[in-house]
């Protein structure tokens, strides 16, 4: 694993990388990388609807492991997808859960 974090890391130059661990998929690797707000808003509109949006950031911001749509379509869960696209959003600074707002 050293290996392949290294790689990804010289690949990646200045991106902030997170791992993203799934529950009952323990020993795979799932990486995905940062991005600063331009990138996320002109990534963001060119989405159209949900389902784009998920397979959109999975593909864009997943670094390892190199995924295509392919893979996607024939190899993937729908489950994985959305679990991983909600991860690298969490991971971006999206945290629904937890944080909350007060009437003042």
């Amino acid at each position: 694993m050293k290996e392949i974090l290294a790689k990804i890391r010289k690949d990646n130059p200045g991106k902030e990388l997170f791992q993203i661990i799934i529950p009952g998929q323990e020993d795979e690797l799932f990486v995905a990388r940062s991005c600063n707000w331009t990138e996320y808003k002109n990534f963001i509109g060119s989405v159209k609807d949900e389902a784009s949006a998920n397979e959109l950031l999975v593909q864009k911001f997943l670094v390892y492991p190199q995924v295509d749509y392919e893979k996607f379509s024939l190899e993937w869960s729908p489950g994985l997808i959305v679990t991983l696209a909600q991860q690298i959003q969490k991971g971006l600074g999206f945290v629904g859960d937890g944080a909350s707002i007060r009437n003042l």
